[in-house]
Order: C-alpha cells, then sequence, then structure tokens
C-alpha cells in the first residue's frame, strides 16, 4: 500500500467536524488493564457483549458517515455538487442512525455527550446541503446564504465547545472497551488507525493540489496533517506496545519536517500577496527556498524512508490487533 491514495478534497469552511486530531488524548483513559474494568459496577450486572455490540453498533454508523463524508469533499473539489449534495444526504442518513443508539448501564453520561455532538454534525450537514443549493442555483450572493454561513459558523461554535465528532466517539469507544479484556489494545488500534487515516488522507489531498491541479487550502491540509501526527506521538499505550510506537515516534521528524514546511511557505506566501518571490525580502526569499529544498526532498524518488512511518503504523497495527484478539 503507498501512501499516495487517491486524491481527495474538501471545501475548508467543512473541515472543522475532523480537524481536532490533537485533541483527541482528551479522551476517556482505559480502566483495569488487561484484567478488565477496575471501576464499581452498577448493581445489575452488564454482560460483555452488551459493551461489544455498542461499540459495533456505532462503528458501523461512523463508517457509514465517513464512508459519505470524504466523498463529499472529492466532489466539490471538482465543483460536482450535485454528487455532493447526494452523499450529504447518505452522511445525514448515517447519523441520523448514530442519534438512535442505546449504550449498556453505567456509560449513559458520555453517550449522551455523543449523541448530542451527532447531533450537531446532523444539523451542519443539513445546512450545509441548504448552503449548496444556493450555490446550485447561482445564489451565492444571496441573504440567505449570509445566513445560512451565520449559522454554519454557529454550529461550529457549538462543536467547538464540546468537542469534535471523532473526540467524542473516541471517549464512547474508550469507555466500552474498558470493560473488556485486553480492552487497551483495541482502544489503541481504533485511535492509531483513525489517525494514520486522517494523516493520510489530509496528506494525498497536498499531493492532489500540487501534483494534479486539484484546488485546496495546503495551509489547513498541512495543520491537519501535523495535527494528526501530534494525536498518533502522544498516544496513550500498553508498556507491550513501547518499542513499536518508539518506530513510529522515530519516524514522524521527517514527515512533520515537510507539513511545516508547506506552512511556512504558504504563510510566507500570504504574508506578501502582491510581490514574486523575487522582489520579496531576503530572509522571505531564502525561508520559501528551504521551504522548496525540504518539500523536494520529501517527493523525490530518492528518498529511502518514504513508506518508513507507515511500516511502523502497520507493525503496531497488527501487534495491537493480536493481543486484543487473545
Amino acid at each position: 500500500m503507498n501512501k499516495r491514495i487517491a486524491a481527495l478534497l474538501f471545501l475548508a469552511m467543512a473541515i472543522t467536524m475532523f480537524s481536532g486530531c490533537g485533541n483527541e488524548n482528551t479522551a476517556v483513559s482505559v480502566i483495569g488493564g488487561t484484567d478488565g474494568p477496575t471501576d464499581t459496577e452498577d448493581a445489575t450486572q452488564v454482560e460483555a457483549w452488551e459493551y461489544e455490540l455498542y461499540v459495533e453498533d456505532i462503528d458501523y454508523y461512523m463508517d457509514k458517515y465517513l464512508a459519505a463524508y470524504y466523498p463529499v469533499r472529492e466532489a466539490l473539489a471538482y465543483q460536482d455538487i450535485a454528487s455532493a449534495k447526494e452523499h450529504i444526504d447518505s452522511e445525514i442518513e448515517a447519523l441520523g442512525k448514530l442519534e438512535k443508539t442505546v449504550c449498556p448501564p453505567g456509560l449513559e453520561d458520555i453517550h449522551s455527550k455523543f449523541i448530542y455532538v451527532v447531533g450537531l454534525a446532523k444539523e451542519y450537514e443539513e445546512c450545509y446541503r441548504d448552503y449548496l443549493g444556493y450555490i446550485e442555483n447561482g445564489d451565492s450572493l444571496s441573504p440567505e446564504v449570509d445566513a445560512l454561513v451565520a449559522e454554519l459558523d454557529a454550529i461550529n461554535k457549538k462543536i467547538d465547545e464540546s468537542g469534535n465528532i471523532s473526540t467524542v466517539w473516541f471517549n464512547a469507544q474508550s469507555a466500552a472497551f474498558a470493560h473488556l479484556p485486553n480492552g487497551e489494545y483495541r482502544s489503541y488500534s481504533a485511535r492509531l488507525e483513525y489517525s494514520w487515516n486522517h494523516y493520510v488522507w489530509c496528506g494525498d489531498l497536498i499531493a492532489g493540489v500540487f501534483f494534479d491541479g486539484v484546488s485546496g487550502d495546503l495551509l489547513s491540509l498541512s495543520n491537519g496533517c501535523l495535527s494528526a501526527l501530534s494525536s498518533i506521538e502522544n498516544m496513550d499505550l500498553p508498556e507491550q506496545l513501547k518499542p513499536y510506537h518508539n518506530d513510529i515516534s522515530e519516524a514522524i521528524p521527517m514527515e512533520r519536517d515537510f507539513c511545516q514546511a508547506i506552512v511556512d511557505i504558504t504563510e510566507t506566501y500570504r504574508e506578501y500577496p502582491e510581490l514574486k518571490p523575487e522582489d520579496m525580502p531576503a530572509d522571505a526569499q531564502n525561508k520559501i527556498q528551504e521551504c522548496q529544498k525540504t518539500i523536494d526532498a520529501y517527493y523525490s524518488e530518492d528518498n529511502s524512508e518514504w513508506d518508513a512511518l507507515y511500516n511502523a503504523v502497520c507493525a503496531a497495527l497488527e501487534f495491537a490487533d493480536a493481543q486484543a484478539g487473545q
């Protein structure tokens, strides 16, 4: 598998739903290690399969949501608004199913927070679908569009205050995994896989901007990559996973340098929007040249470390999944 999967793209105003990768470590910690939970159970004994079923339910509909979320952004990259609206309908349907999921005893509080943010995400997508309807009809300057943009901003503010959907999803997952044998390995695997996929997604969008001529906000994309890398690097993990996670940490600096170079070069161009590079101050020209060297080296065919992070992540996931299955 190569990191350069088919490029997808999204509008910058819609990225906030999943831009909080760096905050995922605020999720509930796994309790009790391999011997199961140590917290106090409810008076009624809860069977392990109830927690298993809960995780399966929320993961199934979150996967349905993500399966529509990414094609929406791809369609928008190619100005295919009709296709984007169609996939948004699938997003809304999946979020509606999530709102109806029920949790085992003991998870009510964390589940209610999850469902609250799911409701905000659904409200956002419904509003965004209406927004796209006006854009499709060429009414982008109508007062109704301004009102929808204001509503989208208000929903985003609530999401910022409550936690984005990926964070509350992981919180619910972790709380359920805490009641299962080897749950800490399952929690690690789920979080690493999501953060890695988000990193690859943003990274391939960057490649799409550079090589395929698609439009995209390089600053937002690069910051998304940096946030995902931070989330991976700072994950809580079982002791036995440390050698594998150390390999991940050793491979991250090259990826981080590449992403930071894009941030720096983009910010420099934005600082001098009216000037050609040769007309910029000397320090700005030097920064652009150094950043370009880093970017060129990263994409060079001679880059022997191209797949280092991917290989380390795969090894960690394989070990974690093996331990979870014991």
